[in-house]
């Protein structure tokens, strides 16, 4: 559900978006293990909706402060900064949960991404 909601913030459709963000906490945040994984999956909703922007980075932070640095809620915090408009930010949290696993992928990914959209934002 939760690249249907980016796909469907994308496209404008925000009804949609609220809907499957809702469907999606409740499916996949609420067998969270623990708190800071419950407050990761939620930021990484509200981000890919693009809503909460406040409420998100909280909830990132405080997992980040109580689990320590870790790829995917690193991973999570850059796309809360990128929904937020905050391509510096986004990009050093990419780099710093690519370097953490630098043999997913997906981090390396997602690090060169957000690099080549701060790079074309200067």
């Amino acid at each position: 559900l939760d690249f249907m909601v980016a796909a469907h913030h994308a496209l404008g459709d925000q009804e949609r978006v609220t809907d499957l963000m809702s469907t999606g906490i409740e499916r996949d945040c609420s067998r969270s293990w623990s708190e800071p994984s419950k407050d990761n999956c939620i930021a990484w909703y509200q981000a890919l909706a693009g809503a909460e922007p406040d409420d998100a980075l909280q909830r990132i932070q405080r997992a980040l402060e109580a689990e320590g640095d870790r790829s995917d809620f690193l991973d999570t915090k850059a796309m809360v900064h990128l929904s937020r408009g905050e391509l510096e930010q986004a990009h050093q949290s990419a780099v710093a949960a690519a370097r953490l696993d630098p043999d997913d992928v997906y981090m390396l990914w997602q690090a060169e991404r957000i690099g080549d959209m701060l790079r074309t934002a200067q």
